[in-house]
């Protein structure tokens, strides 16, 4: 029995050495986990010594917005205040405007996009009157690279058009005529550096400050619209008919054939802006292990943001984050040229026209533009908005179903 006793007694001292060496190496696990990894922060994610307590609290005070690094933790920001502060609070917000349409602006060709935009946002108000007028705006963002937090943007103060000595884009509010159809505000976004784990092209990088949209919380929804498009009837319908509790509705990425709605298209998009939304957008963009990443090709930027928020892939369907209900909107309210002959795409007029995958209109000669009546539609548009006439914008005809049933593809 003694024998036994201290044959037990070393097999007891191994096993209780076993088990503190596994425990110290659970620690050393823990402890290096837990260390900041040093990866792709954020550019706009800095301290802020001017950004103010919204919502609760008060005085000046430095903000560090820097999370850390941590998957879906790049941000550390302020809760959002009740949607009613918001409202009284943001200098860019006009009280009456029931139906926001954002774009985002750059000093460029872009520019005379946008005028079209707004233009047809004009004859939109003048062919509908009693729906439109009074609840209508227009809202242009574009970027100012003094603005280094996220707090500051979300005051979304009104600003003097950054871009005034760019003729199309000065012409957006110098024309009273026009702006007392659809009135117009300005406001600032920060930039959004791509990340370098991120493959795309420099124009689709550009778009990454679209996602500021999912943010703009001044109105209950906005719609935003890529400046290569047009609006032609029922502005006020793609608000009215989409669910009220939908936060993200989108044009179908329609490049494929008529029956392709698979995957959004950011061309036009419905928001629900909050906070909430914007922070796991960008969370999103900063996380090298997103969910639907796929082999760090985000090749079309914001667009494969949105998407993968929403759980739209070529394949299938998977929501990764259910508490944003998303939704693909029929294929009349955004139509691509080369889609025009689609049989859904005419069930009922086309509400707006999207030039995507085709030459944007602005890259035509007059000639070109007239020998279609889509980009003469659009022509007309932008040479009123271009002139500040109410009445020419008015006169323009637009497209019937006729029309978009016969034209050919764009080359």
């Amino acid at each position: 029995m003694l024998g036994q006793g201290r044959a037990a007694f070393p097999r007891t001292l191994l096993l209780v050495a076993v088990v503190v060496n596994l425990v110290l190496v659970r620690l050393m696990y823990v402890w290096i986990t837990a260390q900041p990894r040093q990866q792709h922060l954020p550019s706009l994610a800095v301290k802020s010594t001017d950004a103010r307590r919204s919502g609760g609290g008060g005085g000046d005070e430095a903000v560090d917005e820097t999370g850390s690094s941590d998957m879906g933790k790049h941000f550390r920001v302020r809760p959002s205040p009740p949607s009613s502060a918001v409202a009284k609070s943001r200098s860019a917000r006009i009280e009456t405007c029931e139906y926001p349409v954002v774009v985002h602006i750059t000093p460029n060709d872009y520019c005379t996009g946008a005028l079209g935009v707004y233009a047809s946002v004009v004859r939109n108000v003048q062919s509908q009157p009693e729906r439109l007028r009074g609840k209508t705006c227009a809202v242009f963002a574009y970027v100012d690279h003094n603005l280094t937090s996220l707090e500051a943007m979300y005051r979304w103060e009104a600003r003097p058009n950054p871009y005034s000595h760019v003729p199309d884009c000065a012409a957006l509010d110098a024309h009273a005529k026009l702006g007392a159809e659809v009135p117009v505000r300005f406001v600032a976004v920060a930039p959004i550096q791509q990340p370098d784990f991120i493959k795309t092209e420099p124009r689709w990088a550009t778009a990454l400050s679209k996602l500021h949209s999912t943010g703009i919380d001044i109105y209950p929804r906005i719609l935003t619209v890529d400046a290569d498009s047009m609006l032609l009837t029922d502005l006020d319908r793609m608000f009215l008919e989409t669910p009220p509790g939908v936060a993200i509705s989108a044009s179908s990425d329609q490049f494929g054939n008529c029956h392709d709605r698979k995957r959004m298209n950011s061309g036009l998009t419905l928001l629900r802006p909050s906070r909430y939304l914007h922070i796991t957008t960008l969370e999103i963009l900063y996380d090298q292990g997103a969910p639907c990443l796929n082999d760090n090709n985000w090749a079309q930027a914001d667009q494969e943001v949105l998407t993968c928020m929403c759980g739209y892939t070529y394949q299938t369907y998977s929501p990764f984050y259910p508490e944003f209900q998303c939704n693909i909107m029929p294929m009349y309210f955004s139509v691509w040229p080369r889609n025009y002959g689609c049989s859904s795409a005419n069930v009922l007029p086309a509400r707006s026209i999207h030039f995507a995958a085709c030459k944007k209109p602005w890259e035509l000669d007059d000639a070109a533009l007239d020998a279609r009546p889509d980009t003469r539609f659009w022509k007309c548009l932008r040479d009123g908005a271009r002139a500040g006439s109410a009445t020419r914008i008015r006169d323009c005809q637009p497209l019937t179903l006729a029309d978009t049933r016969d034209l050919p593809n764009l080359d």
